[in-house]
């Protein structure tokens, strides 16, 4: 009964505070004096603020860093003129150009009330951050105007499930829309010609992803974001539910972190032209359980598996002469691994936390093993190393408990004893030449 009437309390409060919120309208006709125009004790009164005449980015300072109006959800902005200033803002250490028509890098960042905002059809870019954290904003219309949405500008507005991308947008930023939790679909204009890596990141439920048929530079199939002629595969969105996805032939690159997180990704087939996979283009997909590499392959880009925790054995083509660092760490479940190609050396970390790998072979190309190779790889019994080898560095074999037959061909010239495993330095006294104390 008690927490009923407590209920009830909180909704009736809630009732009243919204009754009291006010409607402020202010003319601002020397930029840089916004602040003399509100009053302090009217603050947490404001519900809506409508801006018109000349602002600049000390108004857009006083509203994020001096008293950020607890309970303002709207800021019409429309019918307002964003002027050029030069000089020191509050919350920054040294004097700098703020453009005109720009909304100013964190300019409403960790606004958590603001739920809608009326942007001036004047407006041409969409500031660093400049609305990031705003998880109640509920919809944004991008003006015609605008042609840039920089790094980070709606990233965690986790409450944002509309965007209307304005008619003349060139280039969205890296993170821009990160964390979006809500948003289901996005249609990219014929103007974009830019989009920065992890745009729309970790937006869980983005399931429709469309591009105008007019746009020069993209396309889609099946809601998958590729180049226009679709030999890039660009980004496959979160919210796509499917347990087995089928590359397009037409596809040789995958781009750095395109099916970033897809942990409900259970298989993939690759293109049969595939030549390059890029950045953590597969981290954390968890339930990915194998992954058959074409004979066409030449390069996987750094941590590009990592945390495929399914993945049990990999095998890579002949034609690989490029495996970036980390590329297979935290594959938890790996046990076999057989590297074909023509790699120089093994890059650093590159199995490292693969608890059950089991068994390894590197092509006769390795000549150098680089640090942490196989730290943390606690079951590793059989590694076969190949007589080009000349230099194991420090870590390589850290936590390798179990691995006691390793055989050095008589090429290795440095040999770093830091973190090997007992096991290995009982060997000492035949490399002795070798070590690097």
């Amino acid at each position: 009964m008690k927490r009923i009437i407590t209920f009830s309390v909180c909704l009736l409060f809630s009732a009243v505070l919204q009754a009291q919120l006010i409607t402020k309208t202010v003319n601002v006709n020397v930029p840089g004096t916004l602040s003399t125009l509100i009053a302090s004790n009217e603050t947490k009164n404001i519900g809506e603020l409508k801006i018109r005449g000349n602002i600049d980015a000390r108004d857009f300072d006083y509203i994020t860093y001096f008293i950020r109006f607890p309970n303002l959800s709207k800021i019409d902005i429309g019918s307002a003129n964003i002027l050029a200033y030069e000089g020191r803002l509050f919350n920054s250490m040294s004097k700098k150009v703020y453009p005109a028509n720009e909304i100013p890098s964190y300019s409403f960042y960790l606004a958590h009330s603001l739920v809608e905002i009326i942007l001036p059809q004047s407006l041409h870019s969409i500031g660093e951050a400049a609305f990031s954290s705003c998880e109640n904003l509920f919809c944004i219309t991008i003006p015609s105007s605008v042609t840039k949405i920089e790094n980070y500008a709606f990233s965690k507005c986790v409450g944002l499930s509309c965007i209307n991308f304005g008619s003349s947008v060139d280039s969205i930023g890296y993170w821009a829309f990160h964390g979006c939790e809500k948003l289901t679909q996005i249609e990219i204009p014929k103007s974009v010609s830019f989009i920065r890596e992890r745009a729309f990141d970790q937006c869980s439920n983005l399931s429709t992803v469309k591009v105008d048929i007019n746009n020069p530079n993209f396309s889609t199939v099946d809601n998958v974001l590729f180049n226009k002629s679709r030999s890039k595969l660009i980004f496959f969105p979160l919210g796509k539910r499917v347990n087995n996805y089928v590359v397009p032939s037409s596809v040789d690159t995958i781009c750095a972190y395109s099916f970033y997180g897809c942990s409900q990704l259970a298989g993939v087939n690759l293109s049969n032209r595939l030549i390059f996979i890029g950045k953590e283009a597969f981290y954390n997909c968890s339930n990915l359980t194998g992954i058959s590499f074409p004979a066409s392959l030449q390069s996987i880009g750094q941590a590009a598996f990592c945390g495929c925790s399914k993945v049990v054995t990999i095998t890579t083509p002949e034609r690989l002469n490029d495996i970036g660092y980390s590329a297979f760490s935290n594959c938890t479940s790996l046990s076999e691994v057989n590297i074909l190609g023509t790699l120089t050396e093994t890059e650093s970390s590159l199995f490292s936390g693969c608890i059950k790998l089991v068994k390894a072979v590197l092509p006769n190309s390795v000549t150098t093993i680089k640090d942490g190779t196989f730290s943390g790889c606690q079951s590793l019994t059989s590694l076969t190393l190949p007589a080009s080898l000349t230099s194991i560095e420090k870590r390589a074999f850290a936590g390798c408990s179990k691995l006691s037959n390793l055989e050095l061909p008589e090429s290795v010239k440095v040999l770093d004893i830091e973190h090997l495993t007992d096991a290995l330095l009982c060997k000492r006294s035949k490399f002795r030449h070798l070590w690097r104390e």
